[in-house]
This record gives C-alpha cells, structure tokens and sequence, in this order.
C-alpha cells in the first residue's frame, strides 16, 4: 500500500491537485449542474449535446510533457459520452430528458431511480456512465461516475476483479473501493478521483505493486 501512496502522491503533486486541471473541471461541472437546474426534463437536442460536453471536458498536459495543454479537450471519460455513445443518446432526446430529470431531482430514493433506469431505460448509449454521472453531480462527495475503465484500475488496485453488472450493490461496491483506495488515503478532491485511477492503470503492474 506504500507504493500505491506513492503513486498517488506523484500523480497529484504532478497534475491531479494543481490550479488549471482542478479548476477547468470544477467549472465544467458548475455548469453542467446549472444546466440542469434550468433545464432537466426540457433538454432540446442542443442542450444535451451541451451537457454531454460538459461531462467530458477537461484540461491536462500530453503524456509526454507536464506542460498543460493551451485548450480544454472533450477526452475526461473516454468514449462514455462522445461518438457512437454520444449519437445513440442524441437519438433518443425523450427518453433521456425523462430520466435525466428523475435521477436530478430525486431527492428520498435515488438509488431506486437508479436502480429503475437500469431496468426499464431505452437509451442506447448510457450505459453506466450517464446515471452516475448525474449522481455524482448531484453529491461528488459520495458518489462517483462508474465506467469500466474506472472499475478495471480498482480491481488491480484490491487484487480481486469487482462485480460489474448494471445493479446498484454493485454500483455501491465500487464506490466503497473509491473511498478504500482512493478518498480515504489523501484530501482529495472530487474531481481528482477518475484521472488518478486512470493514470494508475495507464502505468500497469497495479495488482503486483498495490
């Protein structure tokens, strides 16, 4: 678990904790919440074309410099809400403003409405992505966006792979392994938490290292 601290530590001192990467994030994410207190349920396609932008965005260096970029990039998840992902929710612009809506503005049972989106959504192309990514957006202290890539670098992290099936234990299992592995060892900040597990992953070997 030492060497895992010490990568951690590295990867903050080095991007993660500094001004421009945090703040491109936290500003990305004040409004894709201020978009969604004005407009979930109503998106136009525009809007969600929008919102889907501000989900992914972010502001880090090339791999091979620390120098940051002189522009933000649409790269922060991957390909959970661009290209094929992205069209296929554009597609489907009703089905999205209806639960995009109910996860926001749940506020005594949002696991059930997860739980619910998981079992009844038509929208090819969320996966689980979009339902965590309003979750987190709606508590970034509790809750973290769920991607594959995201639970791979966790599984090498607890030497044991972690269940991955579109259910809320298991999305509460791997936010348990968010707050084990990653919250619990620094102050950190949410918008640190997904480039550490991706850069961790990016570096390899973490199972026999952690």
């Amino acid at each position: 678990m030492l060497d895992l601290d010490r990568r951690i530590g590295e990867i903050r001192q080095r991007v993660s904790s500094t001004g421009p990467f945090l703040q491109a994030r936290v500003n990305a994410e004040r409004n894709a919440r201020q978009l969604l207190d004005a407009r979930a349920g109503f998106f136009t396609t525009e809007d969600l074309a929008h919102f889907l932008d501000l989900c992914n965005t972010e502001l880090v260096p090339p791999h091979v410099s620390d120098e940051f970029r002189a522009a933000e990039t649409r790269t922060r998840f991957q390909l959970a809400f661009i290209g094929q992902n992205r069209c296929l929710m554009l597609r489907t612009i009703q089905e999205c403003n209806k639960w995009i809506a109910l996860l926001w503005k749940a506020r005594a049972d949002e696991l059930g409405t997860l739980d619910s989106f998981w079992r009844s959504s038509r929208i090819k192309g969320a996966g689980t992505g979009l339902p965590t990514m309003i979750l987190y957006l709606k508590h970034p202290e509790t809750y973290s966006v769920w991607l594959s890539f995201l639970s791979e670098a966790l599984s090498s992290i607890a030497g044991q792979e972690l269940p991955t099936s579109r259910t809320v234990p298991d999305y509460l299992r791997y936010n348990q392994a968010v707050d084990t592995y990653v919250r619990k060892r620094f102050p950190i900040q949410p918008q640190e938490i997904d480039y550490i597990l991706y850069r961790l992953l990016a570096e390899g070997s973490l199972g026999r290292s952690a």
